[in-house]
């Protein structure tokens, strides 16, 4: 109730003659004003009475795992929020982290957030206001608000654990359950978003993940631009069930941070095979596992760049061009999913 007041604060700083439009935000407001990187913007809801949800959002039966419903609350004495109190958290200055991959985020997203991906965010917290020596000190951590795609989506939650794990408080991170999904619902504004070089394109975003170390060629990151929403497995659901769980609890805490890519040589894998052998075979040393196929990453990427070719092991198909291009996205794929289990096992 508190906030709702508050918001109701900045109505005076509304044109009047808005009010005489159809489609508001609330009964007395039609729009907010928010400054961001690239200026102010101005965040209004669609004003075309047959407007429709963005198709990317409008599947309701994603396939569970990995696309799960998300409990209310992320994480005990984290609040959950919703649109009025984004939008009033953004119109006073507030951090809204937008904690989707770099590609989502490009696509669209709430107006003024700062992109920092899920599996990036426990080495990118100096961007809000922790320090580190040897850990992070978040003594002086600033009032953020996570999101990603919607109540089905867990990446927004992961981050916040891993964020309390490495020492941020509780009480300075708010979370935006219903994500991009009810922000679009709702037709409210939605730009595109930029990164910190500036661009949006696919050469610029290329550009930029090469200096974070992503890598990606622009073959590769226009085939993962456009993947459909069901193929892309990226979401993650809290920690691993417990013996004394409750039916919807265990729902509710199923780990999944995407599937393994079916590749004939590297056999069945899943998530309980692959961490069992980085706790088996390298005691439990995550970077070290990862470290290896980053090595091989390297290695494929080198091989095509020279136009060469990859035998494959048990008897598997030579690998060149395009059939190439698709290994390395499957490599990719599977280091992405190890990070996230990662995450979930620190």
């Amino acid at each position: 109730m508190k906030s709702l007041l508050v918001f109701a604060l900045f109505i005076g700083f509304v044109p009047m003659n808005a009010f005489s439009q159809g489609v508001k935000i609330t009964d007395r407001v039609m729009s907010v004003t928010v400054n961001t990187p690239d200026g102010k913007i101005e965040i209004k809801r669609n004003q075309n009475p047959n407007n429709s949800i963005n198709p990317v959002y409008a599947k309701t039966s994603r396939k569970c795992p990995p696309f799960c419903i998300q409990p209310m609350e992320a994480a005990p004495g984290v609040k959950t929020v919703g649109e009025l109190e984004v939008i009033q958290f953004l119109y006073s200055g507030g951090v809204v982290v937008d904690a989707r991959t770099v590609e989502w985020f490009t696509r669209g997203t709430i107006p003024g957030s700062l992109s920092i991906p899920f599996t990036q965010i426990t080495t990118r917290l100096n961007e809000l206001g922790c320090k580190k020596d040897n850990k992070w000190d978040c003594s002086s951590a600033k009032q953020v608000a996570l999101f990603c795609n919607g109540v089905w989506c867990g990446q927004s939650p992961t981050a916040i654990k891993a964020m309390i794990r490495e020492g941020y408080p509780r009480s300075k991170i708010l979370y935006f359950r219903s994500g991009m999904q009810g922000w679009e619902a709702l037709g409210l504004t939605v730009v595109k978003g930029k990164l910190s070089g500036g661009g949006t394109s696919v050469e610029e975003r290329n550009q930029f993940l090469d200096k974070t170390g992503a890598k990606f060629t622009k073959v590769e990151l226009e085939a993962i631009i456009g993947e459909a929403i069901d193929e892309e497995a990226m979401n993650v659901t809290p920690s691993h069930l417990t013996g004394s769980a409750t039916p919807l609890t265990a729902m509710s805490s199923a780990s999944s941070c995407g599937v393994f890519p079916k590749v004939s040589w590297w056999g069945n894998l899943s998530h309980g095979s692959v961490t069992a052998f980085v706790n088996r075979k390298v005691n439990g040393n995550w970077d070290k596992y990862l470290s290896k196929w980053d090595k091989q990453l390297s290695f494929l990427l080198d091989v095509r760049s020279k136009g060469g070719t990859i035998v494959t092991p048990k008897g598997g198909p030579k690998l060149k061009g395009q059939s190439l291009t698709v290994y390395i996205t499957q490599v990719r794929e599977r280091i992405r999913v190890t990070k996230c289990l990662k995450l979930e096992n620190i």
